[in-house]
């Protein structure tokens, strides 16, 4: 019965330290993502872990900002002029943090692309690893969710099942249905970089 418990308190410790890790740099999108020739907006890139970048853009007829990046490191800002003369059209914005390179589709006039919840530039290898490291990000916190809440049932049945060989049962039954849980929620982690490292994306 203590070993019992032993290896429930265990399993919650790694629980809860495998979700207090830090997030892989993601630059997800940018909004928004076109300016009137003769205006200004500021564009703002979500992700996570972001830090200080360098921007630029193709064409002629654009200034572009000085980039920083907020303390919880999920938003970097910058400001985008376009003169009164730019050519509309569509330009690749590329924005730079540390080894992280990624281009963005921005448009100079006209209207921009509606936003979407998904990574945009799922057409490119990156595009596809960026939206499965973000469904797999929410699948490891709703199984260690699930796995710690029957960790924790599974305890209790133990305690008050008072070697009703039953409820003993029970009880083994949540908190290997809790492990394979929590083994799913890591395997799930790891899976968008091994396919990078696989295809060399």
């Amino acid at each position: 019965m203590k070993k019992i418990i032993v290896v429930s308190l265990l399993s919650l410790m790694l629980a809860v330290t495998a979700v207090g890790v830090a997030d892989a740099q993601v630059m997800q999108r940018i909004s928004p993502t076109n300016v009137a020739p003769g205006q200004t907006v500021t564009v703002t890139v979500t992700g996570t872990g972001l830090t200080p970048c360098t921007v630029a853009i193709s064409g002629s007829g654009v200034t572009l900002g000085s980039c920083g990046v907020n303390p919880t490191a999920d938003r970097a800002t910058f400001q985008v002029s376009a003169a009164g003369a730019a050519a509309p059209g569509s330009r690749t914005l590329t924005v730079s943090m540390g080894e992280v390179i990624q281009g963005f589709s921005f448009n100079i006039g006209g209207i921009a692309a509606p936003e979407r919840g998904i990574p945009t530039g799922i057409t490119t290898a990156q595009g596809f690893i960026d939206a499965l490291r973000t469904l797999t990000d929410w699948l490891f916190v709703v199984l260690v969710v699930i796995s710690v809440v029957m960790i924790v049932l599974a305890g209790l049945q133990f305690i008050t099942g008072a070697g009703d060989p039953t409820g003993v049962s029970m009880a083994r039954t949540k908190l290997i249905w809790a492990a394979v849980g929590i083994g799913v929620a890591l395997l799930a982690r790891g899976l968008p970089e091994a396919i990078q490292n696989l295809f060399g994306v």
